[in-house]
């Protein structure tokens, strides 16, 4: 009877350990502090994490915040969403972040007698 008892509180104490320590994301990128966040104001992380680029709508992952044309982070405004890239408008200047940091797309060069298709 005192087996059962032990185990009782054994499994008890596990589930709870279990419940009380959440586990954390490791794919989920470092959280910036919340207030500027909601606000909109502050420095703007200086990368784009991911890009969607649907027929009915554009989204751009940067920082921690999801945001579309129109939207304000960090003080400035998302002005456009391409393939690789998102451009930002602060004070009239544009500033633009890109997806692939250091690479750059180069197109090769056609091997004469090829027509273009």
């Amino acid at each position: 009877m005192a087996y059962r008892l032990i185990l009782a509180l054994a499994c008890a104490a596990a589930a709870f350990a279990a419940r009380a320590a959440p586990l954390a994301d490791p794919t989920r990128p470092p959280q910036a502090p919340a207030e500027s966040a909601e606000r909109g104001v502050g420095p703007v992380p200086g990368r784009v994490d991911a890009i969607l680029i649907a027929p009915d709508r554009r989204l751009a992952v940067i920082g921690d915040r999801i945001v579309r044309i129109g939207d304000e982070i960090g003080g400035a405004r998302v002005v456009r969403i391409r393939e690789g890239s998102v451009t930002l408008r602060r004070d009239g200047a544009e500033e633009e972040l890109s997806l692939f940091q250091g690479i750059q797309k180069k197109r090769r060069p056609r091997a004469s007698g090829q027509e273009a298709k």
